[in-house]
């Protein structure tokens, strides 16, 4: 090499585009060959073909050849345009993962494929040849005859101006290029005999490593599941078959890695990692006591963190606490769940809200239409350190459709509890608002009993008894959706 030109040993030079980038020429492991990425690399001989000598209708196109990603149109070397009813020149090369050898002349108007009948294997090397004597196309795998055809006959057509590239498929509507390797590619204005081929492979095979087969990695009969602990340390869970020491690799995306250990030996193991950075991306391996069988490599990213954030509560001026406190308990019990969105439907002063935040990891929403309620209930919760964070307040009714549909998990109503006025929004548009398979309404200890089993209208609800049999509770759980199921 000399910059960036291929020395050719008879024939014209090439250019490597990508070269110290995407195109590598080494000779580890052996023998010498050109490694290419399939990222802007590719071997160009020329960018006009009527510039160099091709083959007129004999010829034999032959390259050693290692394939590391199957690609819908794969070319080796070629010289063509296919784009569609205008089809010409000539490619080796390969589709999907089988290996192919196309060929116009001027007995036909069509590219004709030949396609191998077996598929590679990737990482891989293979001697593959095609030829044509003017009369029969053939293609060859590792010195074994796999395919021909009789369709195209006389001299090869060449479209008027092309490519001639070595790693890639181009054309004027399409450039797809190899990830691999490339030892040898030669073009011959000859047809070598089949037995010619199976001696040029046979004299080369040897050369060629076969490929490493990967070692099973270790099985992972449960797990592994990280789950957080707080906002910087996190739990990592796994299972194996048998009892061996827990044993992980730690990577950091600082670059640094750690071994971290439990101390006996079992099935089920847990480590805990510490001083996780925010959008972090980490990795991690389980390992065995073997030093060869290990697990895959697993992927954690710290960003996708979704507790709610911790919040210190202030002092606001509230209403009967006790009460308050007391009714969530209840309410809570009723709900199925502690966290999501919870709808309060109307307010007086936030303190329901406020304790639903305490005994809860809900995202709380007051929502009234009474601009001084409103006002009011942000001040209280703003006071006790929650407005924006945990809880917020909006002015509107759910008529005027302030929310979408199936959204809430809990809908409980201040302004029904604390101040004895059942909600202005009705039960339907309240139902409406629950999220499917357990959202839950939730109306009662206040007032008229009566009067909010009324509010429920044709809304199915059932009624919480105390120990005395008394009415406390009205509440509405939406079913899950119909043809909903789990998986």
């Amino acid at each position: 090499m000399e910059g960036k030109v291929v020395s050719a040993v008879v024939g014209a030079d090439a250019v490597a585009e990508g070269l110290g980038r995407s195109v590598t020429f080494t000779d580890t492991p052996a023998p010498a060959h050109v490694q290419l990425t399939g990222n802007g690399s590719r071997l160009e001989v020329t960018s006009d073909i009527s510039s160099v000598d091709m083959p007129k209708r004999d010829m034999t196109l032959e390259a050693w050849v290692r394939v590391d990603k199957a690609m819908q149109w794969g070319g080796i070397i070629g010289a063509l345009q296919d784009n569609g009813t205008y089809e010409k020149g000539w490619l080796l090369g390969f589709r999907g993962s089988s290996f192919c050898f196309a060929l116009n002349t001027e007995g036909s108007d069509k590219l004709t494929y030949l396609t191998a009948p077996t598929a590679f294997e990737h990482g891989r090397w293979y001697h593959l040849a095609g030829t044509y004597d003017g009369t029969t196309q053939r293609l060859f795998v590792d010195g074994k005859h796999v395919a021909q055809a009789t369709e195209q006959s006389g001299a090869i057509v060449y479209p008027p101006k092309t490519w001639l590239e070595i790693g890639a498929y181009h054309d004027d509507d399409e450039h797809f290029m190899m990830n691999g390797r490339l030892h040898e590619v030669r073009v011959l204005g000859q047809t070598l005999s089949a037995e010619a081929l199976s001696a040029r492979h046979l004299a080369k095979r040897e050369l060629f490593p076969e490929p490493v087969k990967p070692a099973e990695p270790l099985a992972i009969a449960f797990g592994p599941f990280v789950d957080w602990v707080d906002r910087s340390t996190a739990s990592i869970t796994w299972e194996v078959d048998k009892s061996m020491q827990g044993k992980l690799r730690w990577s950091m995306p600082s670059g640094q890695s750690a071994i971290l250990k439990t101390d006996r030996l079992a099935k089920r193991h847990t480590v805990k990692v510490t001083n996780l950075v925010r959008e972090g991306e980490y990795t991690y391996q389980i390992l065995s006591d073997d030093p060869e069988l290990k697990s895959k490599t697993y992927k954690f990213d710290s960003s996708f963190y979704y507790r709610l954030p911790r919040v210190t509560l202030g002092k606001a001026e509230t209403t009967d606490a006790g009460r308050v406190r007391n009714a969530v308990k209840q309410m809570l019990d009723l709900a199925k769940g502690r966290a999501g969105y919870c709808l309060v439907l109307g307010g007086v002063d936030g303190s329901l809200a406020l304790e639903l935040v305490r005994q809860s990891d809900f995202q709380v929403i007051v929502l009234d239409d009474r601009p001084e309620v409103i006002r009011n209930v942000r001040s209280n919760l703003d006071a006790a350190g929650v407005y924006g964070a945990r809880a917020t307040a909006k002015l509107g009714k759910l008529s005027d459709k302030t929310f979408g549909p199936m959204l809430f998990n809990l809908i409980v109503s201040e302004r029904h509890l604390l101040g004895g006025q059942l909600p202005v929004d009705s039960a339907a548009d309240a139902f409406r608002s629950l999220a499917p398979a357990g959202g839950t309404l939730v109306l009662g200890q206040s007032g008229d009993f009566a009067s909010a089993q009324n509010w429920f209208g044709k809304v199915d609800a059932r009624t919480i008894r105390d120990g005395k049999n008394e009415p406390v509770w009205q509440v509405s759980q939406r079913p899950a959706l119909a043809g909903a199921g789990d998986w």
